[in-house]
C-alpha cells in the first residue's frame, strides 16, 4: 500500500507549511516599496487570498479564535460586496453618483454607478481586503499560542534587520533606495518604503513588538546581583541573558532607524505606544507586593526614561517641527474633504476615488500648490469613499478586537506583555491614522494585520502543547 506524502498525511505538517508561505509573504509584500505599487498590491491579495483558501480546511479548535475568525470574513466580505456595489455601472442605477446625470447630460448616454470612477474603486479594492485576509489567515495559522509568539518574533526580527541594512544604506548610500535611485525624502530614512512617514509606522510597530519581548525576557531573567550573575558558569543563565541583550540591541537600532525618518506623527505615535506599554506593564508588575506609591513612582521612572531618549535623538524632528510648526497645506485641505463628504455621506463617492473627487472641493484658500492624491486622514479619506459603511466597519472591528484583547490582559499572566503591545500597535497606527496614512500601504497593513493576529492568538489562546518556561 502506497504511504501518503508528508504534507497531505499530517494536518500539522501542512499548516507548519502554510505558515512558512504566509511569513514568507508578509516579507515579500514589505519589502518591494511596501507594495505602494498596483503589481505588489495585487499580488499580495492574490497571495493571501489563496493562502486563505487553503486555511479554510483547517479548524481552529479554540471557539473565540473560530467566532472572531467568522465575524472577520463576514465583514471582509460584507466590505468587499459594498466596494463591488459602489463600481456597478448600468443605466437607471438608483444609487448613481449624481455626477453621472450631468455626465449623461453632455455625452447623450444613460448608465451609472455610485462611484464616480467605478474603475478606480475596482482596482482599488485589493488594497482594502488584503490586510483582513491576513488577518484572516493569521487566526488560522498561527492559533497555537506558541506558534503565535514564534510569529511575533519572526516579525520583529525582520523588522529589526530592515531597520539595520536601511541605517547602513542610508549612511553609506543616501541617495539609493533599495536597488533604484532615491527621488524622495533623501534627507530622511525611508528603510525600504517610499515615504518616511510610513517607514516611521512600520519601524514603529517593530519596536512596540520588541517591547513585548523585552519585557517577557526581563521577567524571565534572575536580575538581582545583574553583573556578578554575567559571569556565573551556568550556560542556561548566560542564554537568558544574551536573549535579553540581543533584543535590547535590536531595539535600539530600530529606534535609531525611526528617530533618522524624521518624521513627526510617527515618532510621536510610537512615543505615545511606548508609553502605554510603560504604563500599563508597570500598572500589573508586582501588584501584590508594590504599593501604590511606590508603582506610581515606576511608571513616572519609566515614562521619564522614554521621554529623554526621544528628545534626545529626535532633535532634528523637533527642529523641523519648530520650523514648519502646524502650518502645512494638508490642514487647511480637510475642510474640503468634510464638505465632499456632506454632500454624499451615505454612500460615499466609491473607494479608492479621492483623487478624482477632491480637487472638486478644493478651497482656494489652500493655495493652488502641490497634488494632493490622499487626505492625509485615513478616517476622512476612508468615509468620503464607503460613506457610512466606512463608519460601520470601523465600530464593528473595534468591538472585534478591543474585547478579545482586553480579555488577554485580564486573564494572561506570564504572556501579558503581548496583549499590551498589541494595543499600544493599535494605538499607534490609530493615532498614525488621523494625519497621515500609514493603513493604506499594503506593506504597513499587513505586517500590522499580521502582528494583530499573533497578539489576539495569545490573548485568546493557549497551547495545547506544554508550554516552555521561556517564551
Amino acid at each position: 500500500m502506497m504511504k501518503m506524502p508528508a504534507l497531505l498525511a499530517s494536518p500539522l505538517d501542512g499548516r507548519a507549511v502554510l505558515r512558512l508561505a504566509f511569513l514568507a509573504s508578509i516579507i515579500v509584500t514589505v519589502l518591494p516599496y511596501g507594495s505602494v505599487y498596483p503589481f505588489f498590491g495585487h499580488l499580495a491579495a492574490a497571495t493571501q487570498g489563496a493562502l486563505l483558501a487553503a486555511g479554510l480546511f483547517i479548524p481552529i479548535d479554540n471557539p473565540a479564535l473560530s467566532r472572531l475568525f467568522w465575524s472577520t470574513l463576514w465583514l471582509t466580505l460584507a466590505l468587499a460586496g459594498w466596494v463591488l456595489v459602489q463600481a456597478a455601472f448600468f443605466a437607471g442605477n438608483p444609487l448613481a453618483h449624481p455626477i453621472w446625470a450631468t455626465a449623461n447630460g453632455l455625452t447623450g448616454g444613460s448608465g451609472g454607478s455610485l462611484s464616480v470612477a467605478p474603475g478606480d474603486t475596482l482596482a482599488a479594492l485589493p488594497a482594502l481586503i488584503t490586510p483582513l485576509l491576513v488577518f484572516l489567515n493569521g487566526l488560522v495559522l498561527v492559533g497555537d499560542e506558541r506558534d503565535a509568539r514564534r510569529l511575533w518574533r519572526q516579525l520583529c526580527f525582520f523588522g529589526a534587520i530592515v531597520a539595520g541594512v536601511a541605517i547602513l544604506q542610508f549612511v553609506l548610500l543616501p541617495k539609493t533606495l533599495l536597488v533604484g535611485e532615491k527621488e524622495f525624502y533623501r534627507d530622511s530614512l525611508t528603510a525600504v518604503f517610499v515615504n518616511r512617514n510610513n517607514a516611521a509606522t512600520f519601524l514603529g510597530l517593530t519596536v512596540v513588538g520588541l517591547a513585548a519581548l523585552l519585557v517577557q525576557q526581563w521577567r524571565d531573567l534572575e536580575h538581582k546581583d545583574l553583573l556578578r550573575r554575567l559571569y556565573e558558569i551556568n550556560l542556561r543563565r548566560r542564554d537568558r541573558y544574551f536573549r535579553f541583550f540581543s533584543l535590547a540591541a535590536a531595539a535600539a537600532i530600530v529606534l535609531l532607524a525611526l528617530f533618522l525618518t524624521k518624521s513627526r506623527a510617527g515618532i510621536g505615535a510610537s512615543f505615545v505606544a511606548l508609553v502605554f506599554i510603560s504604563v500599563l506593564v508597570a500598572r500589573t508588575r508586582g501588584r501584590q507586593s508594590m504599593t501604590t506609591a511606590k508603582r506610581l513612582g515606576l511608571i513616572a521612572l519609566q515614562v521619564l526614561a522614554i521621554t529623554l531618549v526621544f528628545l534626545t535623538f529626535s532633535s532634528r524632528t523637533i527642529q523641523r517641527f519648530e520650523e514648519s510648526g502646524l502650518d502645512d497645506p494638508r490642514w487647511c485641505s480637510l475642510a474640503s474633504v468634510r464638505e465632499a463628504i456632506a454632500d454624499q455621506p451615505l454612500g460615499g463617492t466609491g473607494f479608492g476615488t479621492f483623487e478624482q473627487v477632491f480637487p472638486l472641493y478644493r478651497s482656494i484658500e489652500c493655495g493652488i500648490v502641490g497634488v494632493l492624491d490622499r487626505a492625509h486622514n485615513s478616517y476622512l479619506e476612508g468615509y468620503l469613499g464607503l460613506g457610512l459603511p466606512f463608519a460601520m466597519a470601523v465600530v464593528a472591528a473595534v468591538f472585534l478586537i478591543l474585547p478579545a484583547l482586553m480579555q488577554g490582559y485580564r486573564s494572561r499572566r506570564r504572556q501579558r506583555s503581548f496583549p499590551i503591545s498589541t494595543m499600544a500597535a493599535t494605538l499607534l497606527v490609530a493615532l498614525h491614522s488621523f494625519v497621515d496614512f500609514p493603513l493604506q500601504i499594503t506593506g504597513v497593513s499587513t505586517f500590522y494585520a499580521a502582528l494583530l493576529a499573533a497578539g489576539i492568538s495569545i490573548s485568546l489562546g493557549r497551547s495545547s502543547r506544554p508550554e516552555p518556561r521561556h517564551a
